[in-house]
């Protein structure tokens, strides 16, 4: 469970049927990127290994500590994300998208839905006996001019930029 100020986020795995489905869930603080400052943001990655291959629902979710005053979905490239607001501080919760998915884990995404409060991914095909990992990101700002910052928690919830691209990671090794 992550604590943010909009409350708490929290992600469930579940079967087709709704059923709780045991996963590893760490939430990583990541560095914020100078040119889109933030207040917080954090990388989260399911992991679990399916003893057979069937849809799995992950959902991602808060439980709302503030009045919000709006929410609007923000779509992207390999990017489903939406964000909510109270008066100037805005929270984003973002899940990669089924390009992403296709490419990087060779599952399909077969439905986002965006809820009050979150967001649900239903992905089929996951390999049985196999581990998988599902990232999500997720980002705040209390912003000083919405205009000019609106789009910050955008780019730091994306969850597919918050992995170094190869090349860096070989450079780094």
């Amino acid at each position: 469970m992550l604590e943010t100020p909009f409350g708490k986020v929290r992600v469930l795995v579940s079967d087709e049927d709704w059923r709780p489905i045991e996963a590893g869930i760490a939430f990583i603080e990541k560095e914020v990127d100078e040119r889109f400052p933030v207040d917080g943001r954090w990388l989260i990655e399911v992991r679990l290994t399916p003893q057979k291959v069937q849809r799995h629902i992950f959902t991602i979710r808060f439980t709302p500590s503030l009045t919000i005053s709006d929410a609007e979905i923000e779509t992207g490239e390999a990017l489903e994300l939406k964000s909510w607001y109270c008066g100037n501080l805005k929270l984003s919760l973002g899940a990669v998208d089924e390009d992403w998915l296709r490419a990087l884990r060779k599952v399909e995404l077969t439905e986002v839905e965006y809820l009050d409060y979150g967001i649900t991914l239903r992905i089929d095909g996951i390999p049985a006996g196999e581990e998988f990992m599902l990232p999500f990101g997720v980002a705040w700002q209390e912003m000083q001019n919405l205009e000019e910052e609106a789009h910050h928690t955008w780019y730091m919830a994306a969850p597919a930029d918050m992995y170094p691209p190869k090349w860096l990671q070989q450079e780094e090794s």
